[in-house]
């Protein structure tokens, strides 16, 4: 039986250490309306840093990356030094932006109901 039995839990990783990803400055739109406990995780330390993005758009909008431009993105956080960082639930979606500089660092989201 798993310790976290009658929980779901999801790992989201909004941009990963891949090369593939290096270009990307903003990424993709990620299901968090579900959960109750929400963190972060920056593995290592940004010259630029990490903004985290939510809205409550809605979802085929959002999904289908066709938000109006300016559309309704909040900056939740940002994020420059390494380590894990709770974010308050309360939005339906989050996303991740950052500097071409700090291109290729991951950024992990894990998420509880």
């Amino acid at each position: 039986m798993a310790f976290d039995a009658g929980f779901y839990g999801r790992r989201s990783v909004l941009f990963d250490a891949s090369s593939d990803a290096s270009s990307t400055f903003t990424s993709q739109a990620h299901w968090m309306g579900d959960y109750r406990i929400i963190s972060v995780e920056l593995p290592v330390t940004l010259n630029s840093g990490v903004t985290l993005e939510g809205t409550n758009d809605d979802g085929h909008a959002v999904a289908l990356n066709t938000i109006p431009s300016g559309g309704t993105w909040s900056t939740l956080t940002r994020i420059t030094n390494a380590g894990i960082y709770s974010i308050d639930p309360g939005f339906a979606w989050i996303r991740a932006r950052r500097q071409s500089n700090d291109s290729q660092a991951p950024v992990i989201i894990q998420a509880r109901s």
